[in-house]
Formats: C-alpha cells, sequence, structure tokens
C-alpha cells in the first residue's frame, strides 16, 4: 500500500529495524563499559581485560534486558 509515494506498510518496519540496531549498538556500548569496570575491579588496568570479563559483563546486560536481546 502506497500513499504519496512511500510504502506505509514498509515505513513502520525500517523504524522498527532502525530502533533494534541503536539497541544492539547500546548493549555492545554497555558491554565494553562493563567489561573496562570488571578489569578494574579485579585490580587490573582497561588494557588488562579478560574473556572472562567480557561474558560477565555480556551476561550482566542481557539479564538486565528483556527476551530476545543481544
Amino acid at each position: 500500500m502506497r500513499a504519496g509515494g512511500v510504502d506505509i506498510l514498509a515505513a513502520p518496519m525500517q523504524d522498527t529495524l532502525m530502533t533494534a540496531e541503536q539497541d544492539h549498538e547500546y548493549s555492545m556500548q554497555r558491554v565494553s563499559e562493563r567489561t573496562l569496570e570488571l578489569a578494574m575491579l579485579a585490580g587490573r588496568a582497561p588494557h588488562q581485560i579478560r574473556q572472562a570479563d567480557y561474558e560477565r559483563a555480556k551476561r550482566e546486560i542481557a539479564s538486565q534486558k528483556p527476551t530476545g536481546s543481544l
């Protein structure tokens, strides 16, 4: 269905996809920040992050989000 040259059925989907992309980017930023926090809490410098820090940060952030994210 078109209105004024715009597919009005596709427009909401495009908005949803953009929101999902932005949400993913924001989540990954939060994971990165939490990963650095965990490394520093463990007494390591920011460049000394470990895979375990990253995995824990991912779990923590994912548990704060509604199902289906991350």
